[in-house]
């Protein structure tokens, strides 16, 4: 087993089946839906993005549709790249099917909130974006992330830097077009959804954990591979990257993993 630094942009994971299918769905609705846009005269967004007045003239399925269109193929690049990179780490540690779960919910979280919020036509999938940053920071506050590439910092201080910035241009800017209250609602459910007091509440314990002790075949009271580790210490080790990333360790806590893992590798 290797262990890489589980941080934001971290590409050396292997891209999940849930974001994969997210970034083409998104590239597929704005190459069908743009064509049909210009030749309706824009009836194809007020259809399928999301406004009450679309509601109340029977188009129920808005909620489900309006991640799919964009306004320009920046907007679109913009969050296609976002999806991509975003959805490695959290679907890699929580698993494809609460993935869906988080984009389903962070969907239906932003259109309540939309629909109540403003009459305006709202469009794009920053809502799933924010919900997955939302997600990133609950399951490892700690966890360095690259803001641009270069600026490194813990995960909750973008979390916090972000939430600062759009409540901020919210109210200093009530009239943009940029759905900010949605970007909230998608943050929010992501965070509350993968919080660790709101996972123990329903008994959950974290993936990436599990599988690893499967892989190490940890045994309590027993040593672990001849590092001087016991089952219980490689636990521990296992329950506090869980808890704060794997950047949390100190230089003799990787070293007892790593040795832990080559023990393991060799039977």
């Amino acid at each position: 087993m290797r262990y890489t630094r589980p941080g934001l942009l971290n590409l050396w994971i292997r891209p999940g089946r849930g974001g994969i299918i997210l970034v083409v769905a998104v590239i597929a609705g704005f190459l069908l839906h743009t064509p049909i846009d210009h030749a309706s005269g824009g009836d194809a967004s007020y259809w399928l993005g999301l406004s009450r007045e679309g509601m109340f003239r029977g188009a129920v399925w808005q909620p489900l549709t309006f991640w799919l269109v964009h306004g320009s193929p920046m907007h679109l690049l913009f969050n296609a790249f976002l999806l991509f990179i975003l959805s490695r780490p959290v679907e890699h540690e929580v698993g494809t099917r609460r993935f869906w779960i988080l984009a389903g919910a962070s969907q239906l979280a932003g259109a309540a909130i939309w629909l109540l919020w403003s009459h305006r036509l709202c469009i794009g999938a920053s809502g799933i974006v924010f919900a997955l940053i939302g997600a990133f920071v609950a399951l490892g506050p700690h966890r360095p992330v690259l803001l641009f590439f270069v600026l490194e910092m813990p995960a909750y201080v973008l979390g916090v830097g972000l939430l600062v910035i759009q409540l901020v241009v919210m109210v200093a800017n009530p009239g943009s077009d940029t759905a900010h209250i949605v970007h909230l609602a998608g943050g929010f459910t992501g965070f509350l959804m993968f919080w660790p007091p709101v996972r123990a509440w329903f008994g959950e314990r974290t993936r990436d954990v599990r599988i690893r002790k499967r892989r190490l075949r940890v045994i309590e009271g027993g040593a672990a591979g001849g590092t001087g580790a016991s089952g219980a210490d490689v636990d521990a080790l296992l329950d506090k990257i869980a808890r704060e990333g794997m950047a949390s360790l100190t230089a003799r806590e990787r070293a007892q993993l790593e040795a832990a893992s080559r023990e393991r590798n060799k039977r």
